[in-house]
């Protein structure tokens, strides 16, 4: 009796493994237009504020910010803008997945985690400043908040929404690559950015899955349309992972307000355990018939 049950014991560990995903957290948007999604039951919102010329976040309160159902799908925008640097260079917001009314988090002292969703459409004016019109980043940081640019360790999928209307290389598009925020000795933010190995989707946006994913080796890894991007190793291994989004709009310049809004659907994140343990648990079951016998 007691090898029955060891038997079925291993087996029902290794089916369990075998799924190997493990949604954490999935949201598809779903219900009436106009909907509040953040703040609401499933996520947090926190309006950061404002950056000055000095690069430091300050009081917003004007804030008109929506993340809202729009189509069955997230609409998020950020605002309002100005068109003049002197007042603020950019306004920013995040949203935070919840579990209970408690900010999803990830232990990931082993095998994968990983955070993807949809892009559906990027609407942008012609208003910028350094070419820049609105940002959106889905971060896996040891806190639950992203401050900008008080970066703390973290793990970035970042996408730059640049001006509609602009010419040359660099103008309307979405430039997406991954980012390694850590913190040196004396406390201070390092922001690295990973430009050379991004890539770029031209407008008007056809609907693209976007992922990133984040081992116990601190290997990060990028994916755009089911492709692999980039792959990086960063400076440390994050044990615990808090997933959410931040979205920022900067100001334009030459006359003109910045303006835009951003789309996106079917939010998941996910972990997944090592291969390796699974393969471990399949071995266990003949290892303890042979043990039995």
């Amino acid at each position: 009796m007691k090898y029955l049950v060891t038997v079925a014991a291993v087996i029902a560990l290794a089916l369990t493994v075998s799924a190997a995903e493990v949604t954490q957290f999935s949201d598809t948007f779903t219900g009436a237009d106009g909907t509040s999604v953040a703040p609401g039951a499933n996520w947090d919102y926190l309006n950061i504020g404002v950056e000055w010329n000095d690069w430091a976040p300050h009081p917003r309160p004007d804030a008109a910010d929506l993340n809202i159902i729009s189509n069955n799908q997230l609409f998020m925008y950020v605002g309002p803008c100005t068109n003049d640097p002197a007042v603020y260079n950019k306004v920013q917001a995040s949203i935070t997945p919840l579990s209970g009314g408690t900010p999803v988090w990830l232990t990931l002292t082993n095998g994968m985690v990983e955070g993807s969703f949809d892009l559906r459409e990027v609407n942008q004016n012609a208003g910028h400043q350094w070419n820049l019109g609105q940002e959106c980043k889905l971060a896996f940081s040891l806190g639950s908040e992203y401050l900008d640019p008080n970066h703390t360790n973290m793990y970035v999928l970042k996408l730059t929404m640049r001006s509609v209307g602009g010419s040359g290389s660099n103008y309307s598009n979405v430039f997406i690559r991954t980012m390694i925020s850590t913190t040196n000795s004396a406390g201070e933010p390092l922001l690295q950015g990973r430009d050379a190995y991004g890539t770029n989707l031209a407008y008007p946006i056809i609907p693209t899955t976007i992922r990133m994913t984040l081992d116990a080796n601190a290997v990060c890894k990028l994916f755009v349309g089911g492709a692999l991007v980039d792959q990086s190793t960063g400076l440390w291994p994050i044990a615990t992972c808090y997933p959410y989004i931040w979205h920022g709009m900067f100001n334009g310049s030459g006359g003109v307000t910045s303006d835009g809004n951003t789309f996106i659907d079917n939010f998941d994140v996910k972990w997944t355990p090592e291969p390796g343990l699974l393969a471990f648990l399949l071995l266990a079951v003949p290892a303890v018939l042979r043990f039995r016998k």
